[in-house]
């Protein structure tokens, strides 16, 4: 099975697909997520335990988020949100494009676009955590800022 999570034509939603045949073809699977304005592309990782994550950035709410999917994507969890201090000195509101890895000792690497007031040029940031699966709540306290 492939699982991308695309854009939509609008680019306000985030969909997932699936495909059984190496992709022949691809069939709408789920919503991740409806925005109320545009956003950018997600990251989506299948984790070492089976489950999935998306993670994308919001710029309506000027934030990094994303859920989990215990179901292969048939469903998604809550919302976490992992990074909103961003701000650009120009109100341009370019951030996310996000690259989701994890790591052999499971935590989970997010690099992508942001600025902030102590850096307010955009530069390549990074949060690293380790994934709350049982209980959908996001520990703050495990994540370390780049």
């Amino acid at each position: 099975k492939i699982f991308p999570a695309l854009k939509n034509a609008k680019g306000n939603k985030i969909e997932t697909y699936v495909s059984h045949d190496r992709c022949k073809t691809w069939t709408y699977q789920s919503e991740v997520k409806l925005f109320e304005s545009s956003s950018n592309p997600p990251a989506l990782l299948a984790l070492h335990d089976g489950s999935l994550i998306c993670i994308y950035g919001d710029r309506h709410h000027s934030r990094m988020a994303g859920k989990y999917s215990k179901d292969q994507g048939k469903t998604w969890g809550d919302e976490f949100i992992f990074r909103a201090d961003f701000k650009d000195t120009n109100s341009y509101w370019d951030f996310g494009y996000p690259v989701l890895v994890q790591r052999p000792d499971a935590k989970l690497v997010c690099m992508y676009y942001w600025a902030s007031n102590d850096n307010p040029q955009q530069f390549i940031a990074a949060t690293i955590w380790t994934p709350q699966m049982e209980d959908e709540l996001f520990a703050r306290e495990n994540m370390v800022q780049e």
